[in-house]
């Protein structure tokens, strides 16, 4: 169920807007209605930058009985108050004794028309619970099955796309198709960056054996850095023990526009990968939604023979 701060009521299910006052709740959608957090600019399932707030759909017989109700309401209210408007210059110049009374009641149409004024809002919020809903469930049956989303995941998705970006969780496992296509193509002995929950070689570095202070000669390294603000001395290790020949992949996220790629990168790899769509880190096996950032694999090959 979600809450509604503007009427302070709860609806029941997981709606994508209130059933009694019609706020959208903090979601956005894209073009292929995918659930995304209403801080997002780029879906974080297909990368659409055409997000949208969910919005209570109005029938039409609803959309024309309100301007019908406030054509007439408003033709009626003109037409009295024309007609008192008329009636009080006509007693105003022949008759004063009822010039107080008319003007009380001149008075007293204020309100009717204030509230005509008000009709629109009040008739939306009347309305709204006779509109049909669909919940988030709904929405995404009507996509493809594999882009089904249940609200827990909508859940995930406010709360892991932060976590990707910053360096407080360092420990996101490499997706295990991805490595063992790079493993084919390279052998790796090393990983130069893991746990021993995630490592993906026999022989790897954790943080306590600091792959930054360890010589990597005569390994064939793969690399998954932190993607926190050590990435730059991670890269630039990688690009170093490459000039002394040895082979290093690394898997990065594709940040183009930072001094670390231009540094490390650009120009000092010998090959760029950029992997289409966005890649499932995960823990303990288990994988998480796809990553709010786009992936490359950087290649610093063999220089003296082997695999260039």
């Amino acid at each position: 169920m979600n809450y509604s701060y503007e009427c302070g009521r709860i609806t029941a299910g997981q709606p994508l807007f209130c059933n009694f006052c019609g706020r959208s709740y903090d979601v956005k959608l894209c073009p292929r209605l995918h659930v995304n957090p209403r801080i997002a600019d780029v879906c974080s399932q297909c990368g659409s930058r055409e997000l949208s707030t969910p919005q209570p759909k109005v029938s039409l017989a609803w959309q024309a009985f309100a301007f019908f109700v406030k054509v007439a309401l408003g033709g009626f209210l003109a037409y009295v108050s024309v007609a008192v408007l008329v009636e009080l210059l006509t007693e105003l110049l022949t008759e004063p004794r009822v010039q107080n009374a008319l003007i009380a009641l001149g008075l007293l149409l204020v309100g009717p028309w204030f509230l005509w004024g008000m009709l629109p809002d009040w008739f939306r919020k009347s309305i709204t619970p006779c509109t049909p809903r669909k919940t988030r469930r709904e929405v995404m049956g009507g996509v493809e099955g594999r882009h089904q989303c249940e609200s827990n995941e909508v859940a995930k998705t406010m709360t892991l796309s932060p976590v990707l970006y910053s360096s407080r969780s360092e420990d996101w496992e490499t997706p295990q198709d991805l490595f063992d296509e790079l493993h084919r193509e390279f052998a790796f002995t090393l990983d130069a960056c893991a746990t021993s929950a995630n490592a993906k070689c026999k022989r790897f570095f954790d943080k306590r054996r600091d792959g930054l202070k360890q010589d990597w000669t005569g390994e064939r390294v793969f690399m998954n850095p932190p993607y926190g603000k050590e990435i730059g001395r991670w890269m630039n290790k990688a690009r170093t023990e490459a000039e002394k020949d040895v082979p290093v992949v690394c898997l990065e996220h594709a940040r183009t526009d930072t001094r670390w790629w231009h540094e490390n990168v650009e120009g000092a790899a010998d090959e760029v990968r950029f992997i289409r769509g966005r890649l499932r880190f995960g823990r303990s096996g288990v994988p998480s939604l796809p990553a709010p950032f786009p992936s490359a694999i950087v290649v610093y090959r063999h220089q003296v023979g082997g695999i260039r």
